[in-house]
């Protein structure tokens, strides 16, 4: 048998009842926060054999590099997509 402590549920009772309309939350209506998502990434660290930070002084080198590389990849591969036909070697 489970005995309710009736003085409690009535005070739990009375706080619902005594909340203003205006805090009255209506979560069906909620959006998810657009700035939640907004934190800065850290930024990865790689470390470059000698040889390669000779020719690359600065990150953005090295970005930049990245980049085209993979622009290049992205190219050849719609390119290859296309003439899928033809015997192209690169």
């Amino acid at each position: 048998m489970i005995m309710k402590n009736s003085q409690a549920s009535e005070s739990h009772n009375n706080l619902n009842d005594d909340l203003l309309p205006e805090y009255n939350f209506d979560y069906l209506k909620a959006l998810p926060n657009r700035f939640a998502s907004q934190k800065p990434k850290a930024p990865l660290t790689v470390t470059l054999d000698p040889d390669v930070a000779e020719i690359f002084k600065t990150s953005e080198a090295v970005n930049n590099a990245l980049r085209a590389l993979l622009l290049h990849k992205t190219w050849l591969n719609l390119f290859k997509s296309h003439h899928s036909t033809r015997n192209i070697y690169f």
